[in-house]
């Protein structure tokens, strides 16, 4: 999730959430807060990249309220709150009956925030530093990884026995050049994610825009993306410790962006042709073997689509070295049916059909 000026995700409705997962994603820089899941009783936010997230961080006049609910406190990339009555008389009518009902449903959540990596590139808090130095009539509250109210469930283990946190990390991914140039602007930028901010504090925003290598597709009607597109390079990440780091030894952070893919490389010597080769077993379910081989390194896609064209999976997405490769595909949300598989690898490309059948 790539520059948004809202949340990443926000599920808090009146109505009850059995459970929320969000886990081995990407979200580089926000200006608001990325989330608003305040009341989950059951959730895991693990092996994800927050970057720059908030970056608009809470103004004076803001506070307290912004985008709380039930306790006033300063925004955290992790922002927890206890359960509102209602949600814990769907989520605990065993105890309702008892005088310290609300308590007894506290004790019984189960969040889970583990191995995550955070971070605010020095542009972003030398310019809140600034702009706070500068005598502004509304200087900001700024963005933490976790509020102190965040913070004390997990460390209360009497009260929330079910917290845990663990592995979280302030580290930098360390994106390409094209993230950093998102702050400033220029180009196909907009006018920048930094003067932005200025004209939402100051009340002039009107028609400007900040971004990502915004495109204008205006009224084309067959209009084609450049490709490869340029997050195949900016968003590759450097950072090793964070390609291994995940709870399951996978890369924190949307694999694609990681630079690897889950990838197993099959011992073998280096192929003469591009090729795709036949999905085994097929008929399947759930999942599936694809190999593809790659005489040398490309930018490689490997997806999957219905037989109305519809993208239905990404398997591989970025720049792959020669050799023959193996990714499984897991069906387990689709239903049975014909897909097609489409290898892309520079000016390659191939198709083939797999069965699902369950």
């Amino acid at each position: 999730m790539l520059c948004i000026n809202g949340y990443a995700s926000a599920t808090v409705t009146k109505y009850y959430s059995k459970y929320f997962e969000f886990s081995h994603n990407t979200i580089v820089y926000t200006f608001k807060n990325a989330f608003f899941e305040f009341n989950q009783a059951n959730a895991k936010w693990d092996n994800n990249i927050f970057y720059g997230l908030n970056a608009g961080a809470i103004s004076k006049t803001e506070m307290p309220w912004w985008d709380q609910l039930w306790s006033p406190e300063k925004s955290s990339v992790i922002d927890l709150d206890t359960l509102d009555l209602a949600k814990d008389s769907v989520f605990n009518p065993a105890d309702k009956a008892s005088p310290n009902f609300r308590m007894l449903s506290e004790a019984k959540r189960v969040v889970e925030v583990k191995n995550n990596a955070w971070f605010w590139p020095t542009a972003v808090t030398d310019f809140w530093t600034s702009w706070n130095d500068t005598a502004h009539a509304d200087s900001v509250y700024t963005p933490s990884w976790m509020n102190p109210r965040t913070a004390g469930f997990f460390s209360n283990k009497t009260a929330f026995p079910g917290f845990n946190q663990s592995g979280n990390v302030n580290a930098d991914p360390g994106f390409g050049s094209g993230v950093a140039s998102v702050l400033n602007g220029g180009g196909t930028n907009g006018i920048g994610l930094l003067p932005w901010f200025r004209e939402i504090r100051g009340g002039t925003a009107l028609t400007d825009l900040w971004g990502y290598k915004l495109t204008q597709v205006g009224s084309a009607i067959n209009w084609v993306p450049t490709w490869p597109l340029p997050e195949a390079a900016d968003m590759v990440y450097t950072n090793t410790a964070l390609k291994t780091g995940g709870t399951d030894g996978k890369p924190i952070g949307d694999y694609t962006w990681s630079g690897l893919t889950g990838i197993q490389e099959v011992a073998t010597g280096l192929p003469t042709k591009f090729e795709l080769f036949a999905a085994y077993p097929n008929p399947f379910n759930p999942s599936t073997k694809i190999d593809f081989a790659l005489p040398s390194a490309a930018i490689v896609s490997l997806k999957v689509f219905n037989l109305l064209g519809q993208q239905v999976a990404t398997l591989v997405a970025g720049t792959m070295t020669a050799g023959r490769h193996s990714v499984t595909f897991n069906a387990n949300n689709l239903s049975s049916g014909v897909y097609m598989y489409t290898l892309t690898a520079g000016n390659f490309v191939s198709s083939r059909k797999m069965l699902l059948l369950k």
